[in-house]
C-alpha cells in the first residue's frame, strides 16, 4: 500500500462530494490547515486508522477505497443513478436551501419527495 497517495484519494473524494476543505475539516472536527496538510501528505506519512475510518464515513466511501488504488473495490454497492443526487442533496445543506451562492437551484419539495420515495422503495426491494 502506497501511503503517499491516501491524501490524494481523500482530496479526490472530498471534491466529488462537493465539500470544500473547510467543510470537510468541520465534518472531521479539524481545521482547513489540517485538511491541507493531510491531503498534501505533510500531516503524517501513515495516517492513523481512526482518521481514515472517520474520513471514509464522512465521504461515504468504503475504507478500502481510501487505502487502495482500485476505484471499485470488490463488494462496493452500485447505487441507482436516481439515488446519488438525493444522497448528495441530503449531505449538502447549501444545495437544499440554496444558501451560500450555490450554482444549482434547490430541488422543489415534490421532486425531493419523489426521489426519497424511490430510494425507500429501492432499499426495501433489495432486502
Amino acid at each position: 500500500m502506497d501511503t503517499g497517495r491516501i491524501g490524494r484519494r481523500i482530496a479526490y473524494w472530498r471534491d466529488r462530494r462537493g465539500f470544500t476543505q473547510v467543510d470537510f475539516g468541520c465534518l472531521m472536527g479539524r481545521t482547513r490547515r489540517w485538511v491541507q496538510d493531510l491531503e498534501g501528505g505533510q500531516r503524517q506519512q501513515d495516517p492513523r486508522l481512526s482518521v481514515l475510518i472517520r474520513a471514509a464515513l464522512v465521504l461515504r466511501v468504503p475504507l478500502e477505497t481510501l487505502l487502495t488504488d482500485d476505484p471499485e473495490p470488490s463488494g462496493t454497492r452500485v447505487l441507482p443513478a436516481e439515488a446519488i443526487p438525493v444522497l448528495d442533496v441530503m449531505d449538502r445543506h447549501d444545495v437544499l436551501s440554496g444558501a451560500f451562492g450555490s450554482d444549482t437551484a434547490p430541488l422543489s419539495p415534490d421532486v425531493l419527495r419523489r426521489r426519497l420515495i424511490y430510494c425507500c422503495e429501492a432499499f426495501q426491494a433489495c432486502h
